[in-house]
């Protein structure tokens, strides 16, 4: 999952919550002190939630919710912030967890249509709902199909035990964040008709969340996310989304049914990044419209990658199809990786794995392609292909005895998904699919203000309009000039990029012809977005870059590097103007941050510091440490990055390293007998006793040339990591890599060193 999310959570909120901010209020199940609302001391009660939020919040105000079971109060949003002043409702942790809404009592999994319809009803705009905890209800986020709503950011919330997660209609401009959805009967997310706009971020829904008897209730047809086709959906995204575990076990019908990710036919504009389905009977990815994937992820899923039309697939993986049913209900492999029925999607960079089954599938009268893919088997069984399906350009097959071995990483038919397992070291990213562990990390900054002005009303604001627009003209009245504003506290030294990508809207009716854009600097940061006309407005500065921005719909992106730079060693903020080359006369129209899902942009590269892989150890640099092995003995295993010592075993492994006070040990230490010793350590001259550099982790031996760290292994604990500051130890140059098993006396040691790394944290 992306590890910016939360601050860029946090950003949106803070901006949003700020921009126009009138009153906050204070409420707790019972309420307390004069239950004005004014503070915790004197918190309202539950019993006025209707009234607080619709009738004496107005726009920009906050609704604070204490710790508490709130039972079946129900949160209706029938009322409407604005675009500069959104109304909240935030769940604090108040000594005693996030606000719980457990709903009547009266529902259960065995009868989803029981108890309680829902609790939070959705009908008005401009609202952010906040970190609370939703379940026991039939549905816990819902709407009526009569209803209509725009601009919602759902954040931070846990619901489960729940017919439905979230099912809702004409949802527009609006955004899903960190919202988790487990234990339910029929679908963890549903857009059921005419919603725009909208994105799921770091959302997942798992059915089971490791309670299986869930497939006993489930109902006909579970889906972890579903576009429904009950109206036209537009512009969708799925952004690090997880969709596990939705199977329906056998209730009086012969098909086990369950899927991932489900699109219907009339949804236009989705994508799916970064995206994994696991573990769903049926589908991961069933998709009838057309649609983008890039980098996503299934496993043990019957087919892998559905494509009913067209659409493509970059950098994806398909492992393991697997199948249950009425006469096999424990399953077995045999599914398909790419899938297509009369459509036409291409696959790219595809890698596919498996004991059994067919790798690409076109099952009727369409066409598959597949270039820069691997597709792999463990052994005799399976097919590559089936039906109409094209194995292009630079696209392998590998079997054991037939072709040339991937190598993968770590190849399971267990794979939870994550990391690198399914890399291939003999093509790199050069084909088939690839987790970058060097990949940068990309900060997505939102604007914090945006507006336009216009000399046709020099008195008039619209910073709170869904659009910006800009054009340039010698007549009288027609000339615009937008402006954006970015914070700048993410930035570090170690960016190595800004790009700020601006959306088109719509273009004027002016003819053909280009479209130029400039996008200018801007010195004075303070403009309010909100006040700012043609008679105030900002001085433009020079122009950063031109762009021809005909094209709706496009997004545009513009190197705006060392102006951002230059920005963040200043006054920490970012101001561009967009304007347009003198006589032009040919208007464009910019999405602005009030439509959510399209807005400005500013995205930093390279904020993080880039993982270092663990080592891959080379059987033949390894040698006898100190002459100590007497007995026992030593294996690599995880494709060459664990290293196993029995017995009594000694080992070092020639490693030319040179510490410094900056250098840090990470080792997995797993052992089901620790004897006397186990350490890892860096050593110049095969000789233990020389120095002190290696680091004790359990045993029952105390040596003074062995460093334990604070809290020794206990033998039988599993897995567990360690990260070892080993420059403020020793420092200087070192020969070898050391591994010590020791046990004397019982000879009996069983030690696992793995995911292995030395680094400087610098």
């Amino acid at each position: 999952m992306n590890v910016n999310t939360m601050a860029k959570l946090s950003l949106i909120l803070c901006t949003l919550m700020s921009a126009v901010h009138a009153a906050d209020y204070y409420m707790t199940p019972s309420g307390a002190g004069t239950k004005s609302g004014a503070d915790w001391d004197n918190a309202l009660a539950k019993s006025s939630m209707s009234t607080t939020l619709n009738t004496t919040m107005g726009p920009g105000d906050s609704l604070f919710l204490g710790s508490g079971n709130y039972g079946s109060t129900t949160l209706g949003l029938s009322s409407d912030g604005t675009s500069s002043a959104w109304k909240s409702v935030v769940g604090v942790d108040t000594g005693a967890g996030i606000p719980h809404f457990t709903g009547s009592g009266n529902w259960y999994r065995s009868n989803p249509d029981s108890g309680q319809w829902q609790i939070v009803n959705v009908s008005g705009s401009y609202w952010i709902v906040d970190n609370l905890e939703l379940s026991g209800v039939q549905y816990a986020i819902k709407n009526s199909t009569s209803s209509t709503a725009s601009h919602y950011v759902f954040s931070n919330l846990l619901i489960h035990d729940v017919r439905h997660g979230v099912y809702l209609s004409y949802l527009d401009d609006s955004r899903f964040e960190n919202v988790v959805v487990t234990e339910y009967t029929k679908h963890g997310f549903r857009l059921d008709r005419g919603c725009d706009n909208v994105v799921f971020e770091d959302c997942i829904a798992d059915l089971t969340d490791g309670d299986t008897s869930w497939w006993d209730y489930s109902e006909a047809f579970p889906f972890g996310f579903i576009l429904n086709n009950g109206g036209a959906h537009t512009n969708i995204s799925f952004v690090n989304c997880v969709a596990a575990n939705h199977r329906r076990n056998a209730q009086g019908i012969s098909y086990w049914n369950g899927d991932g990710f489900v699109v219907e036919n009339t949804t236009t504009g989705v994508s799916f990044d970064d995206c994994l389905a696991i573990n769903n009977e049926d589908g991961g990815f069933d998709l009838k419209p057309t649609a983008t994937l890039t980098n996503c992820v299934s496993v043990r899923n019957y087919r892998g990658f559905r494509f009913w039309g067209g659409g493509s697939a970059e950098n994806c993986v398909a492992v393991a199809p697997y199948r249950r049913s009425n006469g096999n209900p424990t399953g077995g492999y045999g599914g398909v990786g790419a899938w297509t029925k009369n459509g036409s999607p291409t696959f790219s960079y595809f890698t596919f794995y498996a004991d059994a089954g067919t790798a690409a599938y076109e099952e009727g009268s369409g066409h598959l392609t597949l270039t820069d893919s691997i597709l792999a088997f463990s052994g005799a069984g399976g097919s590559f292909k089936s039906g109409n399906v094209t194995l292009g350009t630079g696209t392998v097959t590998y079997r054991p005895g037939s072709g040339v071995d991937p190598n993968f990483v770590n190849a399971t038919t267990v794979w939870d998904g994550s990391g690198d397992d399914l890399n291939s070291v003999t093509y790199g990213d050069s084909k088939g699919y690839f987790y970058d562990l060097g990949l940068p990390v990309i900060e997505a900054i939102y604007p914090e203000a945006d507006t336009y002005v216009h000399d046709k009303y020099p008195t008039t604001n619209f910073g709170s309009s869904e659009y910006m627009l800009v054009k340039d003209t010698n007549d009288p009245d027609y000339t615009r000039i937008a402006y954006l504003r970015f914070p700048l506290s993410a930035v570090t030294d170690s960016m190595t990029a800004a790009t700020l990508k601006l959306k088109v809207k719509q273009i004027g009716g002016e003819g053909a012809g280009s479209r130029w854009v400039e996008i200018r600097k801007l010195s004075d940061d303070s403009w309010d977005e909100s006040t700012m006309t043609w008679n105030t407005k900002a001085s433009v500065g020079t122009v950063i870059a031109t762009i021809d921005a005909g094209t709706v719909d496009e997004s545009y992106e513009i190197d705006v590097t060392a102006y951002v730079q230059t920005e963040a060693a200043t006054d920490g903020v970012v101001s561009f103007a967009l304007y347009q080359p003198s006589n032009t006369n040919k208007m464009v129209s910019f999405y602005s941050r009030e439509s959510i899902g399209n807005e400005p942009v500013l995205e930093l590269d390279g904020l993080g510091d880039t993982p270092v892989p663990a080592l891959v150890f080379d059987s033949g640099n390894f040698s006898d440490y100190a002459g100590q092995s007497s007995a026992g003995g030593m294996i690599l295993e995880a494709s060459d990055r664990a290293i196993h010592l029995t017995g009594n075993t000694w080992r070092k492994y020639a490693f030319p390293y040179t510490v410094t006070a900056d250098t840090m040990l990470e080792v997995t230490v797993d052992a089901s007998d620790v004897g006397e010793l186990v350490c890892v350590g860096l050593d110049a001259d095969n000789d233990y006793a020389t120095d002190e550099t290696n680091i004790k982790f359990a045993g029952s031996q105390v040596h003074a040339s062995f460093i334990p760290v604070d809290t020794l292994y206990s033998a039988g604990s599993g897995p567990v990591t360690f990260i070892v500051p080993i420059g403020t130890v020793f420092t200087g140059s070192m020969s070898y890599l050391t591994f010590i098993g020791d046990d004397d006396a019982g000879e009996d040691i069983d030690v696992i060193f793995s995911d292995i790394r030395i680094y400087e944290d610098n």
